[in-house]
């Protein structure tokens, strides 16, 4: 890992919240591109594809998503360097929209973004709003997110026909919604998830984010430090649940260790209960009722790097049963969903100026 990579790990984190999420991530060896297709895992019910190495002068410092184009390019969010990349079909960086501030255009605290309409878009956490680039990729206008009563959200997610996808912070009441759908014109079309009393307490709330994405009419969630995943209808009613499961086994939940510790986060030893634990930290929806979580060993020093890999657990919806198919390793990244699979970025090389991209298939039930 490079010097200048930790640096970037370590500033300005606050060390047992998963919000600050830091993204860097070794490799080996660098993979051809030209197009090809190379599997680099194959097993019997997955594949890892090799697709195109993102390469330029600017470090990719801390994504949070990634897009395909259809002409071929990648739009990547870089939380760290508030700002959107754009890259062309050759994997060179062309274009970089916005920056850090609160001007027209620039972001206090860039959670997530993407492309919708021909359009990209990103979401400042700092000031709740949507900002607009032109498909010239100049700056248009800031939408405002109108959040009716349920918590502020901690990413928000471009879906399919020009809607959203908005995960919240747990930070509320008992019973408010931790997910809600927006529908082209901005008007929420449905909200699920609603808080329960065990994680809205602070002890436990102020730790603990929502991880939400939608495919096919289906919203899946779950919390970070949680120890289930869930299945809801684009009408907010819930399809299915089920444990968070790794190698067969299920992960313990945040709440349960603050509940062993006497209700507190901190051990007496000046530690945090949550350090070791497997916690999830992103769900991608994929095609066939397939969904991806992420899961990687938490680190109260050092927090979680998404790209660091960890583990995947996959689960499928068929039939208003959430069944949990298998885990995967993964030396990558879990990111967007994409035509067959998921995203994922690992670092190249001992600099972090080439990030790889390659695509997570389930090619079928194992």
């Amino acid at each position: 890992m490079c010097a200048r990579s930790i640096v970037r790990r370590l500033a300005g984190r606050s060390l047992p919240a998963l919000a600050a999420v830091s993204i860097i991530a070794p490799s080996l060896c660098a993979q051809a591109r030209n197009g090809a297709r190379t599997p680099k895992a194959n097993v019997d019910w997955y594949s890892v594809v090799v697709h195109d190495t993102l390469r330029g002068d600017q470090l990719l410092a801390r994504p949070t998503d990634i897009a395909r184009l259809p002409d071929g390019r990648y739009l990547v969010v870089d939380q760290s360097e508030k700002n959107l990349k754009l890259y062309d079909r050759s994997g060179v960086l062309a274009s970089v929209l916005g920056r850090a501030g609160g001007g027209p255009g620039e972001f206090l605290s860039l959670a997530s973004g993407g492309w919708v309409g021909g359009r990209p878009f990103g979401f400042d956490r700092a000031t709740n709003s949507v900002k607009w680039y032109s498909p010239a990729l100049k700056y248009e206008a800031a939408t405002a997110i109108d959040m009716q009563d349920r918590p502020q959200p901690y990413r928000v997610v471009a879906l399919p026909r020009e809607r959203f996808l908005e995960c919240a912070f747990a930070m509320g009441r008992e019973g408010q919604r931790l997910v809600a759908l927006r529908g082209k014109d901005g008007k929420v079309v449905a909200s699920m998830f609603p808080l329960s009393a065990s994680i809205a307490r602070p002890s436990v709330a102020q730790y603990t984010v929502t991880l939400c994405d939608s495919r096919d009419g289906v919203v899946f969630a779950a919390l970070s430090g949680g120890d289930s995943v869930h299945a809801f209808a684009e009408d907010g009613a819930l399809l299915a649940s089920a444990p968070l499961l790794l190698d067969g086994r299920p992960v313990k939940s945040f709440a349960s260790l603050v509940d062993a510790n006497g209700g507190s986060p901190r051990l007496k030893d000046g530690g945090w209960v949550q350090h070791g634990m497997q916690m999830a930290i992103r769900v991608t929806a994929m095609r066939d009722g397939y969904v991806a979580v992420q899961v990687i060993t938490f680190d109260a020093v050092k927090g979680v790097d998404v790209v660091e890999g960890g583990r995947v657990s996959v689960l499928r919806l068929r039939d208003r049963r959430l069944t949990a198919l298998g885990t995967i390793p993964l030396e990558a990244g879990l990111f967007n969903a994409t035509d067959r699979g998921a995203f994922l970025l690992r670092w190249l090389g001992r600099g972090a100026e080439r990030v790889e991209v390659s695509e997570l298939i389930i090619r079928r039930a194992p």
